[in-house]
């Protein structure tokens, strides 16, 4: 349970981190790759938008896999921490120029 609080915490800073790229912050060169210096164009604005409901699913995931909710099918949860961890090793593979 202490992993899961753990994550869903990091999850909450990408959250904040996200939302602050949606609002104008000139961070662009730290996310979607690295491709725009500055302020983030309008559709990778709104993409980061959309990535705060997507970051709140895997929150919601990791604590009802760890117990700490109960939101999900038993059956779903454990297919869904997997999928998440895969796509999460993915992206830390790839490469940012900033990172």
């Amino acid at each position: 349970m202490i992993a899961a609080i753990a994550f869903v915490t990091l999850i909450g800073l990408l959250v904040l981190f996200q939302l602050s790229l949606a609002l104008g912050a000139p961070w662009g060169r730290f996310a979607w790759g690295g491709q725009h210096p500055g302020v983030l164009p309008f559709g990778y604005r709104i993409a980061s938008g959309v990535s705060i409901l997507i970051y709140g699913f895997i929150a919601l995931l990791a604590l009802d896999r760890a117990g700490v909710a109960d939101v999900f099918p038993n059956a779903f949860s454990p297919v869904g921490i997997w999928v998440v961890f895969l796509q999460l090793s993915t992206t830390a593979a790839s490469q940012c120029p900033a990172r």
